[in-house]
């Protein structure tokens, strides 16, 4: 997975490829997946663990809606 980071210490890095074990050894945990399309990785979309779900969504909305 690719893995784009919102919020905390990496936001705005994009890691790859990375595991669920070592995204939350960082301290982060998916908000959205993607889909894997032919030999492309997923591209994710990672948030602090410690955030609410409406947290992380309010977090991607207000990032994507400036671009």
């Amino acid at each position: 997975m690719n893995i784009e980071f919102i919020g905390g210490n990496l936001d705005g890095q994009i890691i790859s490829p990375i595991n669920k074990e070592e995204l939350s050894g960082l301290g982060y945990r998916l908000q959205l997946k993607g889909e894997a399309r032919g030999n492309e990785l997923a591209h994710c979309i990672a948030v602090p663990i410690e955030w609410t779900p409406e947290e992380g969504h309010k977090a991607v909305m207000e990032k994507y809606r400036r671009q």
